[in-house]
């Protein structure tokens, strides 16, 4: 049955029969193949880790493909290996979208080399930190390497594990909003007096926290994390500051800018506060991130 011969041809391209491997690398770069084929495909070709099977997997993450194909080959990347990869995807990371960025930010950060490709990205602003996943951000932060460990906080903020409690509450707001009906208009008037008064949306409004035209709402998981949870990520330059001053005054926000006679902080509202150097007392960086947790 055709059932028994695919399952054929995976064991052949398994163990390595250079004809079972030729026809599922054919399946891989098929375009007009069904998508679950490519994918089964893909899973063969990555357990014989040929110079072959990286080149077809390479080859589908740089051109246009269904998202679960490219998805799956960007998992199937981290098993095949290679020293190339890792230069490879993030050549590719501008055609790449939101979903695909964070499940390409998992498969780099899975070897070294790749991992030091990824943080050299972000470092250099190819890569934005939002783009990445969260298991990602954790696997820079918790690193074995004091050197990693310190680069990934300079470059993107400071990580801390996920809280139980808020991650019911994100399940539970989730099922939520899954099962109601969308109200656009509503949705609109809130985001204008709760969100609007810290963030830009297609270019409406603050800039006290990251625009969120972009990646910041990429997915309903990474919207509801980060307005439930925001402390988890604190990206570098967005930690609550806060001053107190010599005649007992406090205030607080984002440091925006930085001189040798004055600091200039931007809070919710938005509203900028400037404090001349002479006049601080005690100048802390919260672990807390300027946005307020739920």
């Amino acid at each position: 049955s055709t059932k028994v011969q695919l399952l054929a041809q995976r064991l052949g391209t398994v163990w390595g029969n250079a004809a079972a491997l030729a026809k599922s690398l054919a399946v891989v770069g098929d375009r007009q193949a069904p998508a679950a084929a490519r994918v089964e495909a893909m899973q063969s070709v990555a357990l014989a880790k040929t110079d072959a099977a990286r080149a077809a997997l390479l080859q589908v993450v740089a051109s246009e493909n269904p998202e679960a194909v490219k998805l799956e080959a960007l998992r199937a990347l981290s098993t095949v290996g290679g020293d190339e990869v890792g230069a490879e995807v993030l050549k590719h990371w501008p055609q790449l979208n939101a979903v695909e960025r964070r499940a390409a930010s998992e498969t780099l950060v899975s070897r070294r080399r790749w991992l030091l490709a990824l943080l050299g990205a972000i470092e250099t602003k190819q890569v934005a930190p939002v783009e990445l996943s969260a298991s990602a951000v954790r696997t820079l932060s918790q690193s074995n390497e004091e050197s990693i460990r310190q680069r990934a906080a300079q470059a993107i903020g400071r990580f801390r594990p996920a809280n139980a409690d808020k991650q019911k509450i994100i399940a539970m707001k989730k099922e939520m909003i899954l099962g109601g009906k969308a109200d656009l208009a509503a949705g609109h008037e809130v985001a204008k007096k709760t969100c609007f008064v810290c963030h830009k949306l297609n270019g409406e409004d603050a800039e006290v926290g990251p625009d969120l035209t972009g990646v910041g709402r990429s997915s309903l998981d990474a919207l509801l994390a980060n307005v439930i949870d925001p402390n988890q990520i604190v990206g570098k330059g967005y930690e609550n500051v806060i001053i107190e001053t010599k005649d007992d005054r406090t205030v607080s926000g984002r440091l925006i800018e930085e001189t040798p006679t004055q600091v200039k902080l931007l809070a919710s509202g938005p509203k900028e506060e400037v404090v001349a150097r002479g006049e601080i007392a005690n100048l802390k960086i919260s672990e807390l991130s300027v946005m307020p947790e739920g």
